[in-house]
């Protein structure tokens, strides 16, 4: 058994399949969100295509604004790491590759707001984010 979230038609839906099929709605949201994912009590959305990310509390049922997207993006990364959420890489508008990483706080009430830098100076270990400078 497996659980998994979905986005369909403007709701979130907890999925748990295996012998049976079972959906739970948490909530709905007014984006369309390009990616998704679970942490603890949230639900993290991303829609770069409005430059737009959304946490949804799964406790209080309700969608917490965190720092925007600088950059509309397309197949792209995020990784959490010590409590941050970092969005990565990707191609642009222009079809280009993206280098830099947007970092967004792990709790949506008190975000760090974001930065640039290459992803190549930096280096994961032991579940840190490291910068080469």
């Amino acid at each position: 058994m497996y659980n998994t979230l979905q986005f369909r038609e403007g709701h979130l839906y907890h999925l748990w399949d295996g012998e049976i099929d079972y959906w739970l709605k948490v909530g709905s949201v007014r984006v369309f969100p390009d990616y998704l994912f679970q942490l603890d009590r949230y639900i993290y959305m991303f829609d770069t295509a409005n430059k737009m990310s959304l946490a949804f509390d799964l406790f209080d049922g309700e969608c917490l604004p965190m720092a925007p997207i600088y950059e509309t993006r397309r197949f792209y990364s995020v990784v959490s790491v010590s409590g941050f959420i970092y969005v990565m890489g990707g191609y642009g508008d222009d079809f280009n590759n993206i280098k830099d990483i947007e970092v967004e706080a792990g709790v949506p009430h008190g975000p760090n707001g974001t930065f640039g830098c290459s992803c190549s100076e930096w280096l994961h270990l032991r579940y840190r984010l490291y910068h080469g400078r």
